[in-house]
């Protein structure tokens, strides 16, 4: 464990879709896990753009954004052009919103620091709206709302996870490019997506959640922890953790976090800030 410092602080910023925001739990992973490193020695400062309503904890800041996925749905990426496959949204497909064209902007010394006195933290985790609304590269006759069945398989499905991954890599490079670029020296712990079951879709009025869908989140998952590390990146380092295995079956509506799988986020994202910064 590392010893608190007198003089350093942790500038930490919080970023993914609605698990980041915290969702149904005012404050989160953050709200404990400013509590765990404080409770340690530490001063810690959050920074974001975003706040939570209901949040009352000391320290709000964070870049949590509902909904949101790596990059807009249609987001053209290196060369690369992607749709989503789910159907129950419209014949567009369910277009969102992505962080590609935050990252500008959140990784900079508005944020961040170049200070020798402060560790910058990224906590990212991401790709969960990525998998639950089918995003695929639009190529071998993949189409908007291509889900015919609206049932989460059968209509390539199974290349969700590889196209997930390719643009969280691609973002991985676009956060390296800018911390680079605000001269920042920047940790990045990157998390597993947690679970999802069909009890987000009890309704059958949201997005299936199919076998295949939960093998290419599988597939993802396996990708962050076992290659994330070994990228080709100037800049910033990234720290894989867990978050998968940590919030297990603590879910509050099948896809996020309950209020005792936030606690277990925090005590794996404070073992993963302990990993980046050893």
């Amino acid at each position: 464990m590392l010893s608190p410092s007198a003089v350093r602080t942790l500038r930490i910023m919080p970023m993914g879709d609605s698990i980041t925001a915290g969702e149904r739990v005012p404050g989160g992973y953050r709200s404990p896990l400013r509590d765990r490193i404080t409770g340690q020695g530490w001063r810690v400062d959050f920074v974001g753009s975003q706040y939570q309503p209901g949040d009352t904890s000391a320290d709000r800041e964070h870049w949590g954004r509902p909904g949101w996925g790596i990059a807009d749905t249609d987001e053209v990426i290196n060369g690369r052009r992607y749709v989503s496959l789910q159907a129950n949204e419209g014949p567009g497909g369910a277009w969102r919103h992505g962080l590609w064209d935050d990252l500008e902007s959140a990784i900079s010394a508005r944020y961040f620091s170049r200070s020798s006195d402060v560790d910058n933290v990224l906590l990212l985790m991401v790709g969960t709206n990525d998998v639950v609304h089918q995003v695929v590269e639009q190529r071998n006759g993949a189409r908007p709302a291509g889900d015919r069945g609206n049932d989460g398989r059968g209509e390539q499905q199974d290349r969700i996870g590889e196209a997930t991954i390719d643009r969280l890599k691609a973002f991985l490079n676009r956060v390296d490019r800018f911390a680079g670029r605000a001269g920042l020296d920047l940790k990045v712990v990157l998390g597993t997506i947690p679970r999802f079951d069909n009890s987000w879709n009890a309704g059958r009025l949201k997005d299936p959640i199919s076998a295949v869908m939960q093998q290419e989140a599988t597939e993802v998952n396996r990708w962050i922890r076992q290659g994330a590390s070994g990228l080709a990146l100037r800049t910033i380092t990234v720290t894989p953790v867990d978050q998968r295995a940590a919030v297990g079956n603590s879910l509050i509506d099948g896809l996020h976090p309950d209020a005792t799988g936030y606690r277990r986020m925090a005590d794996t994202w404070w073992q993963g800030i302990q990993d980046a910064l050893a």
